[in-house]
């Protein structure tokens, strides 16, 4: 447990979830969606936010949680 907490919280971590962001919603792969549709250039960006914000939840949790175990110990 403490192994996923210390790679969430790891400054490599948050610059790659950075990275993916922009690499994710930038031109190239944003195109690719849009050829079929506006349903589809629709479920890619709404499923693409939603993994951003589930890491991002993930990195705050394990933020919460190492700054917990440093005031206990």
């Amino acid at each position: 447990m403490n192994r996923i907490i210390r790679f969430f919280k790891s400054k490599g971590f948050a610059i790659l979830l950075f990275h993916a962001g922009v690499l994710i919603f930038n031109w190239p792969l944003l195109s690719l969606p849009a050829d079929s549709g506006g349903a589809g250039i629709f479920s890619y960006l709404v499923i693409t936010w939603a993994v951003i914000v589930a890491l991002l939840v993930l990195v705050g949790a394990s933020l919460h949680l190492a700054q917990k175990t440093d005031k206990e110990g």
